[in-house]
């Protein structure tokens, strides 16, 4: 707006006016997304990996289902970059003429050397032993691949932790990719065979799916006979089963979100601090598939049970014992010899699985997260959480919460 001002005015602001500034525009890269978008989990992990902002680049999304068909057309498209669940071998030699970083967020294929990120399946199966456990069962079984090496490991951790308490667990290996394909006759006798009751995990929610529709055809009960959990927690799934799924939860964002982290880096030519980066599970998500109880001492039912209702209450030891009826010290000595474990480790224990949901479903204040798990303080949480967790409760949410809604 100085074109009508005189001449010494205009002399003037050029003399004072910075020179303008030309910024160098971002380069902009193309990355294609290899995902199974027909699975929830694979939903999240796409959320994920676009919460993440590149440094210094603009990226030029592309998604399409993994397909050894498209191959031909993803070259043609050149892409900069490549996050892919790499499921089949045939994807993976397809994959090797691509002169680009791809990071695997599919622990499937053994021997395959790509940068992964992607649970730490042993600590799924570990979780799961855990849970069954807790809830008293002393029969236990797994189904899932024989062949995929996340199914491998999720059993491995699942029977290692049982053995570590004295227990086994039998397997059953199948292929359950077409619902409507007639039920295969060796999974049904497996279900018929195995000691009731029973608590089954599956390598993931399909399986599960899967499993619980066998078991209402040939009239096996859940959860009084067989209890179900599987992993993924694809609500989707686990709420079409009759009845509904118990569930491990992963962190699908959280990986999706590392997966683009560790993309950008290499994209920069820069280091990445490593090449396989396994997530520890969430929790547990308990459906209607595994509502039972099955200690065979009434006593520690019923512990059990009253602490769950009143963990968020900070009850002692001596008022639990007095609410089951029974004298501190016998309490404690059933729960050492039965659960190998104190009163106290159970509430904390109970009050750390209240403050977790908590810290993952909301964005409440910690603070206020420490009084509804029924901490006195919001140090004492800050120090028990952290002692069972590893982590405070701060750096556990911003862990697995990319972004708020």
């Amino acid at each position: 707006q100085t074109a009508a001002a005189p001449q010494y005015v205009k002399a003037y602001l050029v003399e004072i006016l910075p020179t303008p500034i030309t910024m160098a525009p971002h380069p902009k890269r193309k990355i294609a997304l290899l995902l199974r978008k027909d699975f929830g989990y694979c939903r999240k992990l796409l959320s994920g990996i676009l919460s993440y902002r590149p440094s210094k680049q603009i990226w030029i999304h592309r998604d399409c289902r993994i397909n050894i068909n498209i191959m031909p057309s993803l070259r043609q498209w050149e892409p900069d970059g490549i996050i892919a669940q790499v499921f089949q071998p045939d994807i993976r030699k397809a994959l090797e003429d691509f002169n680009c970083p791809i990071i695997n967020t599919a622990n499937t294929l053994e021997g395959y050397e790509a940068p992964l990120v992607d649970p730490a399946d042993n600590e799924v199966g570990q979780m799961a032993a855990h849970y069954f456990m807790e809830k008293g069962f002393s029969h236990f079984a797994y189904f899932g691949s024989a062949t995929a090496v996340f199914s491998q490991e999720r059993e491995k951790g699942f029977k290692d932790t049982l053995a570590l308490h004295g227990h086994e667990a039998a397997s059953c290996y199948a292929t359950f990719t077409n619902v409507w394909d007639d039920r295969d006759q060796h999974v049904i006798q497996w279900l018929k065979a195995l000691p009731k009751p029973c608590a089954l995990f599956t390598s993931n929610d399909d399986p599960a799916h899967y499993l619980s529709e066998i078991c209402s055809e040939i009239g096996i009960h859940i959860p009084n006979e067989v209890a179900m959990l599987g992993a993924d927690n694809d609500e989707a799934v686990c709420r079409m089963a009759t009845p509904s799924l118990s569930s491990i939860e992963l962190p699908a964002k959280a990986i999706g979100y590392r997966a683009a982290e560790m993309l950008d880096l290499l994209l920069r030519n820069k280091q990445i601090p490593e090449r396989h980066v396994r997530m520890s599970p969430l929790r547990v998500i308990t459906r209607e598939s595994t509502e039972t109880e099955n200690h065979p001492d009434p006593t520690i039912q019923k512990l059990i049970t009253i602490i769950s209702e009143t963990a968020a209450e900070n009850p002692s030891v001596d008022e639990i014992a007095h609410r089951c009826h029974i004298s501190r010290r016998v309490i404690e000595k059933k729960a050492a010899a039965i659960l190998n474990t104190t009163v106290l480790n159970l509430i904390q224990k109970q009050q750390l699985k209240i403050a977790q949901n908590l810290l993952l479903d909301s964005y409440l204040p910690i603070g206020t997260i420490a009084e509804m798990c029924g901490m006195e303080s919001q140090r004492r949480f800050n120090d028990v959480f952290k002692k069972k967790t590893g982590v405070t409760p701060s750096k556990f949410r911003t862990q697995h919460l990319i972004e708020k809604p």
